[in-house]
């Protein structure tokens, strides 16, 4: 059921990550005394013994999770995106990506969503650089609905994922018949003029450029590509053949761009260099 009222995604993250916490008793939680801002409170509350808290040192948190993974745990780990992304970077790098530990990354406040820490937590290139791992998976959710989906596909996901999350409000346009699906992109809306592409908290707008499109008469389609990486290229290349020049939209717009730009390099050089243009190796999609 689609919920109409405005709130900040971190708080469904919360109460879907406790959710998941009573249906698998594998999930631990580990965060880096953040544990209010990112919601991983609630699930502390509820399992305390299978919450950790490192306090304020990020690289530290990403090797207690690895840690917690290699004994058949599902450690989800929490703090901000820049955090997660920048200043446990060569942690994130070593030992979840290189070493394909079962790690679920969460990144809170991605983007613009938290103006009131100031520039220094803005998160704006954290999507660039977990898509340029190799192996990690790279999923940036849109509604509440969506996040309610995803975490249970990631827990189940034998491998290490990078979730983003906004602390923006927003709206579901999801409903509870939408069910992620990793690797797969959505056709919110057909159309036949024009493809717009979005990820993440965006993707209200995009269809709100839709619906002024179709006021002066362009039909257009809309793709939501929450999985970043690895990327639905099958229903791009598909939107762009029948439409022409796929539109992706901020924040998507360079990643999806970069990545569309290297499919004709995979297609036709797959042969030569079988592993830098696989799906281990940097930045491909």
């Amino acid at each position: 059921m689609k919920d109409n009222n405005p709130k900040q995604l971190r708080f469904t993250y919360g109460e879907a990550l406790a959710e998941l916490g009573e249906n698998n008793p594998g999930i631990v939680v580990v965060d880096a005394d953040m544990a209010d801002g990112t919601r991983t409170i609630d699930f502390k509350r509820k399992f305390p013994e299978r919450f950790y808290d490192v306090g304020i040192a990020e690289q530290n948190l990403v090797g207690v999770g690895v840690g917690l993974s290699l004994t058949g745990l599902i450690p989800f780990i929490n703090t901000f995106a820049w955090l997660i992304s920048w200043r446990a970077g060569d942690s994130v790098r070593t030992l979840v990506a290189y070493a394909k530990t079962n790690v679920k990354l969460v990144g809170g406040y991605g983007g613009f969503s938290g103006p009131m820490d100031g520039a220094t937590h803005e998160s704006i290139a954290d999507i660039s650089v977990m898509r340029s791992l190799p192996g990690l998976a790279v999923i940036s959710a849109s509604d509440h609905e969506q996040v309610k989906s995803i975490l249970p596909v990631i827990a189940d996901y034998d491998g290490p994922v990078y979730l983003r999350l906004s602390r923006a409000e927003v709206i579901d346009f999801h409903d509870s018949t939408q069910q992620f699906k990793l690797g797969r992109g959505i056709l919110i809306k057909d159309g036949n003029d024009i493809t717009l592409i979005g990820t993440g908290t965006i993707m209200s707008r995009v269809l709100k450029a839709a619906s002024v499109l179709q006021s002066e008469g362009i039909n257009a389609a809309v793709v939501e590509i929450p999985t970043i990486k690895p990327l639905d290229k099958e229903l791009i290349i598909t939107m762009a053949g029948k439409t022409g020049s796929p539109v992706p939209l901020l924040p998507a717009r360079k990643t999806i761009l970069s990545a569309v730009s290297v499919l004709p390099l995979q297609k036709y050089c797959q042969k030569i260099f079988p592993y830098l243009l696989s799906e281990q190796a940097y930045a491909i999609v």
